[in-house]
């Protein structure tokens, strides 16, 4: 964590020292890529041996580790592998889990530059206040017709699971100096504060969506946040300095282009503003993760699930601003960079001036034959320039 402190604030020193202007489009030409595959997963418990670990969102690189001299990086999986397929059951929404008893995990990995692969050295499973592990399942069934309800639980065989008011969906990952994690997930949706040990401190909720039975909530964010679309809760998380941004995943209506953001000092424990990001039209209906830059400004993902042809996927640099007015730019456009075959690119994270890491969530490859890659971004610009 040293290391990773060490050239945050080396790049953020950058940032202040320089102002030249950049032009507005990327040219994708001169951006040069690297593709590690993750090699040795382990399978999964309670999978039967078919389903592999995976599942990544969120990235944050730790630095280079002394004793191989190789990159090491954090990321962390959802709430397991499930299916993509929209299902109903008495008519409300459904999900059929693949591993129900699985727990999410905070994974660490590295990365072998001679043979272009990542090997996890490290899972941590996230445990509860208590020290319990903590389940990816539902928290409210739609049953009660809550605008803050998620879908109801499925085993393989389509009967119901319990629901865990404490589950969690994460979406993103960081470390913070006294080596906290801080996570965002998409259920209440939720800022999550957990110790190096993986134990949950406080979870911090919009006001109005606690359950009973929910561990260590507390009901800080905006309450309008409740009215987040289905599986569209946090998806990215960034910091800068004390302050924690959770960026939804996508606008609160379908028709509109404007994602909430909060900042939040980890510090107070309290939310010190709230920004609109925009995305850059009816081709991109979500956000993959952001990371910071300084000064309010940050490097985030814009695609679509599409594959092929009609993906787009694209990281732009954006300032936020209190009064809104905004500046964004493109940066990389992925599709054109040979990455359109890629659904779900979910981890973004800066390993220097020039150089960005990019990981998938692949679901756990279930029922399809993706598989988890990290991908190696060399720009043709200076970030901090």
């Amino acid at each position: 964590m040293k290391i990773f402190f060490a050239v945050a604030s080396m790049l953020l020193t950058l940032s202040c020292t320089h102002t030249r202007s950049k032009p507005s489009h990327a040219n994708t030409d001169t951006i040069r890529t690297e593709t590690y595959l993750f090699k040795d997963l382990p399978h999964l418990e309670g999978s039967n041996g078919k389903i592999f670990l995976g599942g990544f969102s969120g990235l944050a690189y730790e630095g280079v580790n002394p004793k191989t001299g190789k990159k090491t990086f954090i990321t962390v999986t959802d709430r397991g592998p499930n299916s993509e397929q929209e299902l109903t059951k008495d008519k409300f929404p459904a999900r059929r889990f693949g591993a129900p008893s699985f727990s999410p995990l905070i994974v660490h990995f590295e990365l072998d530059e001679k043979t272009l692969t990542a090997t996890v050295t490290q899972t941590l499973a996230l445990k509860s206040s208590r020290g319990k592990t903590i389940s990816g399942l539902s928290n409210l069934s739609p049953r009660t017709k809550r605008k803050d309800a998620d879908e109801l639980s499925l085993d393989e065989n389509n009967n119901e699971l319990p629901l865990d008011p404490s589950g969690l969906d994460p979406e993103g990952i960081l470390q913070s100096a006294n080596g906290d994690y801080w996570l965002v997930e998409e259920y209440r949706p939720s800022i999550l504060q957990f110790s190096k040990d993986g134990q949950l401190k406080n979870r911090f909720i919009p006001i109005g969506s606690k359950i009973a039975g929910m561990d260590s909530a507390k009901e800080i964010l905006p309450s309008h946040l409740t009215k987040r679309q289905l599986n569209r809760g946090f998806e990215g998380i960034a910091l800068e300095g004390d302050k924690l941004f959770a960026f939804l995943q996508s606008p609160l209506k379908k028709k509109s282009l404007e994602i909430p953001v909060i900042e939040f000092d980890i510090k107070t424990k309290s939310v010190s503003n709230e920004y609109s990001y925009k995305l850059e039209g009816k081709d991109a209906d979500k956000l993959g993760d952001a990371v910071s830059i300084g000064k309010n400004k940050f490097l985030v993902i814009e695609q679509n699930s599409k594959l092929g042809a009609g993906s787009f996927k694209k990281i732009f640099e954006v300032t936020l601003s209190k009064n809104q007015r905004r500046s964004k730019r493109i940066i990389a456009d992925l599709s054109e960079l040979g990455l359109s075959d890629l659904e779900k690119i979910e981890g973004i994270t800066i390993l220097g001036p020039r150089t960005i890491a990019l990981i998938n969530d692949n679901d756990f490859s279930f029922l399809r034959p993706d598989v988890s890659k990290l991908v190696l971004l060399h720009l043709n610009e200076d970030l901090f320039e």
